[in-house]
């Protein structure tokens, strides 16, 4: 397969710079007195591809395409080092959060951004996991350009004649303090989407 040392260096890539974790309050500094933190983005999903352990984006698994998920931690921390005492109103709410892709492969179409309503509270100080939370739909993987990589479609996306597509997904968090103080946070990691193979 004339693809096959390129996917080789994509997956390679992936591996060795596959999650970035986030940036706290980045979206301007605000008045809150704590900070909203992307401390830990996990993968959910593992395929073997070429004897290596390789994290989700299979655009058809046994025939059906599945919302890709990760585990994301994000910690609510204290905008003054000397502070050690937490206080319930400095305690988070998150209220959503945004999903966004940007090819790093050459080729143009990247899936479509969405944003979905959560509701989770963070207390000063502490750390929760949202576990399983969606960066990308399975009805997405049924629309351009991920459904070019599907098994009954060409199997390849057209601008860079790839059988994969590689993104840097960016998850954008919103929500605010118990007193009303707004926060934000992003973190990022790449991802790489062909039809992988089923066998275990």
């Amino acid at each position: 397969m004339k693809n096959k040392p390129l996917l080789l260096l994509l997956i390679l890539s992936l591996l060795l710079g596959g999650f970035a974790c986030g940036t706290k309050n980045e979206i301007g500094e605000t008045v809150a007195p704590v900070y909203l933190v992307v401390s830990a983005i996990q993968p959910l999903h593992t395929t073997p591809v070429y004897d290596i352990s390789k994290h989700f984006g299979d655009v058809n698994f046994n025939g059906l395409p599945l919302d890709e998920v990760v585990l994301v931690e994000l910690t609510n921390d204290f905008k003054d080092p000397l502070t050690t005492t937490p206080s319930s109103y400095q305690d988070i709410i998150v209220t959503s959060y945004r999903v966004s892709f940007a090819r790093t492969d050459g080729g143009i179409d990247a899936p479509s951004a969405f944003e979905e309503v959560i509701n989770y509270r963070i207390p000063c100080g502490d750390t929760i996991s949202l576990d399983k939370l969606v960066i990308l739909k399975a009805h997405q993987k049924l629309q351009p350009p991920l459904e070019f990589l599907q098994p009954w479609s060409l199997g390849f996306e057209p601008s860079t004649n790839y059988i994969s597509i590689t993104c840097q997904a960016l998850i954008e968090f919103s929500g605010e303090t118990v007193t009303g103080e707004q926060v934000f946070a992003g973190g990022s990691f790449m991802i790489t989407f062909m039809d992988y193979s089923d066998s275990e």
